[in-house]
């Protein structure tokens, strides 16, 4: 960890950091195959802790985010941390579905990553170009459904899994140490306070988490991070 940050403020440096690093790197990787450029990506829960970390990492490599929210709130949000591209869904579907797809046209856009699955998945599906790929990562709502088979058959889109261990072990043990040697650099560059990877926490203790944890959970949890302090 670096020496500059207190250690408690690196207690969730891992999984969501990493996250944001791969899945950037994923993209990347996965339009390169196809002799493409990555120029952006549709992320959808994007007003958690990963989407806002995406938010300020991607203009780092030149990749814009089209962040897809339920509320109003997490639109204003995402704009004040820089955010340019931000559909709502909570409005009328098909008018936030004919904005995404205009979006998606006017960014070159063809990869979407989905934490939430359910009819998300198909509806970012059908949004992306023939030969877009759905990286689903998530399954907040449960299966997938609503997939147009047709776009799998005749558009030749793709759906395909992602998840953290499977980026890091990729290519075996060397390729691993060099991508996990990368990565820790990047994300500790950003740990400090208000850096891309730095998280935002809502303090607790032993006695008091099970009690504050349920208060999260009755309410809107996304964007919020419980820390147990023993001391």
């Amino acid at each position: 960890m670096p020496e500059d940050v207190i250690i408690e403020d690196c207690c969730s440096f891992f999984v969501n950091p990493y996250t944001a690093v791969a899945i950037l790197d994923t993209a990347v990787q996965a339009l390169a195959a196809e002799g493409k450029q990555c120029k952006s990506i549709v992320h959808t829960a994007a007003a958690s802790q990963l989407g806002q970390m995406l938010v300020k990492l991607a203009p780092r490599k030149g990749i814009e985010i089209i962040n897809v929210v339920r509320r109003q709130e997490q639109k204003e949000l995402l704009e004040g941390l820089g955010a340019e591209h931000v559909i709502v869904t909570s409005g009328d579907e098909s008018v936030w579905k004919k904005t995404l797809q205009s979006k998606i046209k006017e960014l070159d856009c063809m990869v979407a990553f989905d934490a939430v699955s359910g009819v998300s998945t198909g509806n970012m599906l059908a949004a992306l170009p023939p030969k877009g790929t759905v990286f689903l990562y998530g399954g907040l709502a449960g299966e997938v459904v609503g997939v147009n088979p047709m776009d799998m058959i005749y558009r030749q889109k793709k759906l395909s899994g992602f998840l953290l261990n499977k980026w890091i072990k990729n290519g075996g043990t060397i390729s691993m140490v060099q991508r996990m040697l990368s990565a820790g650099a990047e994300v500790n560059e950003g740990l400090q306070k208000g850096g891309w990877s730095s998280s935002q926490f809502e303090d607790t203790t032993p006695e008091k988490a099970m009690e504050d944890l349920l208060k999260l959970l009755d309410g809107q949890a996304t964007n919020k991070k419980l820390r147990i302090r023993f001391s």
